[in-house]
């Protein structure tokens, strides 16, 4: 299927608006790149009108880390996706990903935990998995504090952090109950080695290897160390027991060799996986809903996913 219409126009208009004497991306400092992403913020689209409230949890250093709940209205007892935001654990783009849980909420009638990570240069990798796994370490074994139900734990995530759920999914084995872990368009190897969807991946305009050397330089970490599991789930050794995982992936997705070679190797270790490829889209079509507007918003595969796995399947034995 060819990209979708309304990407294809906006890429093109982005395109007719370079500045040729704009200063080249490896030189920019990271404020400077944080505003050049934050035209974003004007292409997300509306939040859903349901309730949330604004909290944080501790991290193991001391740190709050906030967090903002979804549908904290409803009753005790809940399902609860906790959600890791797309931000290449450089951009702030928390309120953006809050917006787009908003939807996954309203459509799932669940509670949504968005979780606010610390984020490179100021805290250097693995600062935002560690404020990760301790989000969902605290929440899970709090359940009464939060109106859930612990046996009914997804964890989910949008590009790094979907890469930032995966590894707490990994980290959670034996450590509390994952019911499902629900992936999208997610980086799952900084080495990049993986690049079988090439051809699918310059299609996308916006996520392009210069971009991600980019922000690879600002994790604080020496390139040496991404096959480390705890940056990297691709190098993980030991796979199984992984909780049932759905990948969801653009089909013009940046990144999309990641998801795939991740689907292939979670199937290789024997775990329940299933992959939904998305016609038409991009990396950023969930982020920039207002104008990639063509075909299902990943928001609702996202809470179709929630709705088979939690009230059809119930919970994996």
């Amino acid at each position: 299927m060819p990209l979708n219409p309304a990407e294809r126009k906006f890429f093109a208009q982005i395109a007719a608006q370079q500045d040729p004497n704009a200063t080249p991306l490896e030189q920019l400092t990271i404020d400077e790149f944080r505003k050049g992403i934050a035209f974003i913020d004007d292409y997300v689209g509306e939040p859903a009108n349901i309730s949330f409230v604004d909290t944080h949890v501790p991290a193991r250093d001391g740190y709050q880390i906030p967090i903002r709940i979804y549908n904290d209205n409803i009753g005790n007892n809940s399902p609860v996706m906790i959600f890791y935001p797309g931000c290449g654990y450089v951009h702030k783009l928390f309120e953006i990903n809050a917006i787009c849980c908003s939807r996954i909420a309203e459509a799932s009638g669940i509670k949504v935990i968005v979780v606010n990570f610390r984020l490179a240069p100021e805290y250097p990798l693995p600062t935002s998995m560690y404020d990760g796994y301790d989000a969902a370490c605290y929440i899970s074994t709090h359940a009464q504090q939060f109106g859930i139900d612990p046996k009914k734990l997804i964890l989910g995530g949008y590009s790094s952090g979907a890469n930032c759920a995966a590894i707490v999914s990994n980290l959670s084995r034996n450590q509390f109950f994952v019911l499902q872990q629900i992936l999208l368009n997610g980086v799952y190897d900084f080495t990049l080695s993986n690049t079988d969807y090439k051809s699918f991946e310059k299609e996308d305009q916006f996520l392009t290897p210069e971009v991600l050397a980019y922000i690879c330089k600002q994790y604080g970490v020496s390139p040496d160390k991404f096959s480390d599991p705890l940056f990297s789930p691709y190098f993980e050794t030991n796979l199984s027991g992984v909780p049932p995982t759905t990948i969801v992936v653009a089909e013009f997705d940046g990144i999309r060799s990641e998801s795939e070679a991740y689907y292939k190797k979670l199937k290789a270790a024997g775990n329940k996986v299933e992959k939904i490829v998305i016609p038409g889209q991009t990396h950023n079509t969930m982020a920039m809903r207002k104008a990639l507007s063509d075909g299902p918003d990943p928001a609702q595969v996202i809470a179709k996913v929630i709705k088979d796995q939690v009230f059809i399947r119930g919970s994996y034995k």
